[in-house]
């Protein structure tokens, strides 16, 4: 007799830079790539304990569209207030340097507690991948 069992797959930041690299959560065009590396990334947070909310907010060049640029915002740890937020992007970038912009993502996800020491970590759908300022951003927080 064989049993199996169906468990949740832990996820690691280095295992989250795995999947993203699979086709289905880089090819663009009709925003589900996205999606799925949001759903991912929440996957994680719940995995890790790390608290996070959702917020949508309506594209303001189409106020009346059915589509929403949603955010994954991981607040401070308790007791901690202010300070800017750390912005980084789950969007896909259209310059051609996913991998580059990737890499930079999971290093934010590895410095997450780091990051929450000094205010909210805002995962953005809204902004583009800029791989200079995220590198510039992640070395002034060292």
């Amino acid at each position: 007799m064989l049993l199996a069992a169906c468990h949740e797959q832990r996820l690691t930041p280095e295992k989250l830079g795995q999947i993203f690299s699979r086709r289905e959560y880089v090819t663009s065009g009709d925003g589900w790539a996205e999606a799925r590396r949001r759903a991912l990334l929440k996957v994680y947070l719940r995995q890790s304990n790390i608290p996070y909310n959702e917020v949508q907010q309506g594209i303001i060049e189409r106020p009346n569209d059915k589509y929403r640029i949603t955010s994954v915002i991981v607040p401070p740890v308790a007791g901690r207030t202010g300070g800017n937020p750390f912005t980084a992007s789950l969007s896909l970038s259209r310059e051609g340097n996913q991998q580059a912009c990737d890499e930079k993502l999971i290093a934010v996800i590895n410095k997450l507690p780091e990051l929450r020491q000094r205010g909210n970590v805002v995962f953005s759908m809204d902004e583009r991948c800029r791989t200079e300022s995220l590198t510039a951003r992640l070395a002034a927080e060292e």
